[in-house]
């Protein structure tokens, strides 16, 4: 039980072999940006390359590749953790080291949901289930 989260489902996907997929919707205040853990993606280098050739100049990825590594301080995953998740693809040198937004991979999120998931589904003494703050 997620009592944070209204757990629909996808109907089954032609481009992942029919598999079905969970997707999150939250059912709190703030809606689904309150379970989204913050989020953060960077747009693709084609993403980018493709809006400046359709005219924009200055959005190129090498444009805006400054501008992507000057807002964020990157905190990546530990050695260990890294090999354990393939990170090897991941080009650190496209990241930022002294911005004001930080940001982590999911490694950091996946203890953080874990134990969220653990206390919010941990029986009472009455036998239900808690589900955020008591007030």
């Amino acid at each position: 039980m997620m009592c944070w989260n209204w757990l629909h489902l996808t109907i089954w996907q032609e481009g992942t072999v029919g598999r079905v997929h969970g997707w999150a919707r939250g059912k709190v205040l703030g809606g689904s940006s309150a379970i989204n853990y913050n989020m953060f993606s960077m747009a693709s280098k084609q993403d980018l390359d493709n809006w400046a050739e359709l005219g924009n100049k200055g959005w190129s990825f090498d444009d805006m590749k400054a501008y992507y590594k000057k807002f964020e301080t990157y905190h990546p995953a530990s050695e260990t953790f890294g090999k354990g998740m393939d990170d090897k693809y991941l080009d650190r040198s496209l990241r930022g080291t002294s911005g004001p937004v930080h940001v982590s991979g999911h490694w950091q999120l996946m203890d953080l949901a874990n134990r969220t998931r653990y206390l919010s589904q941990k029986p009472t003494l009455h036998g239900a289930r808690t589900c955020g703050p008591r007030l």
